[in-house]
């Protein structure tokens, strides 16, 4: 059995807006992305469409988000013209691809 552990990462800093939710900065392949501020934020999937289905994260608390494949799949949006920090990355384990 062939397994696949990529261990590439990729980390963002990206100052969040208040009006509309926006996708966070470069676009990058993974399995998951940590994302922290030091002031809430939103968060919600950028396949939402119609009344968005949104979570609050509080100020300096880390919010994983899992079973993506892109960080294009996530868009966030402030509180307050604060700054967020978003590490992408792939999950920790090594993951089996079937062969």
């Amino acid at each position: 059995m062939a397994f696949t552990n990529s261990n590439q990462c990729n980390t963002q800093k990206q100052t969040l807006g208040t009006s509309a939710y926006a996708a966070l900065g470069t676009a990058a392949e993974c399995s998951e992305v940590i994302l922290v501020s030091t002031d809430l934020f939103y968060v919600k999937s950028s396949a939402d469409s119609g009344t968005p289905v949104e979570m609050l994260v509080p100020a300096n608390t880390y919010f994983t988000v899992r079973g993506i494949t892109n960080t294009t799949d996530v868009t966030v949006k402030g509180n307050s013209t604060s700054v967020l920090y978003a590490r992408a990355q792939f999950y920790t384990s090594m993951t089996p691809i079937a062969s």
